[in-house]
């Protein structure tokens, strides 16, 4: 795989940089938006496992569809246009790339809850304050994001959206801005665990691969 991003950083599709806790993804050349036609490679095996002692037993009385994905003690519905990868970091619960190669969708835990703990607001709210100082305006200031709170059975979901100036780069580090970038993401609280995912890209792009990203949203679950 590591070959294969260096061809597409050649071709200007995309290059990734992954840092704890925040999404350091950056896609260039991709305003194209999707190509029609079938996702590259062949699907990988669906990735499990998560930390912090979340549940990771599935009833008897699931009966997954061939697109259902298992992500630690979530589900849902892969979009067609996504195909799974081996993650590329052992913190990374499961990777995905667009048909494209304009967006890379991650989920992680990334080991937020310790043993004993159980996931709060405040813990949710640090996580978007983090995401909304990555994406600048034209005047160096933060973009103000759209953020929802959805109440699910089982789990809260609290959604992000901000289109700006991405800074990628590790956290204290330097950062790289990459304009007209839409971040994505969401927060997935369950009452053991959290969990976030991620998607970012050139706005055009983005503006493609939204129904992909709201069929994720619509159809996750939490066992």
């Amino acid at each position: 795989m590591q070959q294969d991003l260096k061809s597409r950083v050649r071709r200007g599709a995309f290059a990734i940089v992954f840092t704890t806790g925040i999404l350091s993804v950056a896609l260039v050349g991709c305003d194209r938006g999707p190509a029609p036609g079938p996702a590259r490679g062949p699907e990988s095996a669906p990735a499990a496992g998560s930390g912090s002692g979340a549940a990771q037993t599935r009833s008897t009385n699931d009966v997954p569809t061939p697109a259902t994905r298992f992500v630690g003690a979530l589900s849902f519905i892969k979009p067609d246009a996504w195909t799974q990868q081996p993650p590329a970091t052992k913190m990374r619960l499961a990777e995905f790339v667009t048909a494209d190669g304009c967006a890379i969708v991650y989920f992680d835990d990334l080991g937020a809850i310790k043993p004993g703990e159980a996931p709060t607001t405040e813990m949710v709210k640090a996580n978007i304050d983090r995401w909304t100082g990555q994406v600048q305006a034209s005047d160096g200031k933060p973009v103000v994001p759209v953020t929802r709170e959805i109440q699910r059975e089982g789990f809260i979901l609290t959604t992000f959206e901000a289109t700006g100036t991405y800074q990628e780069g590790m956290p204290g580090g330097p950062t790289t801005p990459k304009p007209e970038t839409t971040f994505r993401g969401a927060v997935i609280r369950t009452p053991d665990d959290l969990y976030f995912v991620r998607m970012t890209g050139p706005r055009a792009a983005m503006d493609a691969h939204a129904a992909s990203w709201n069929t994720m949203l619509d159809t996750v679950k939490a066992k």
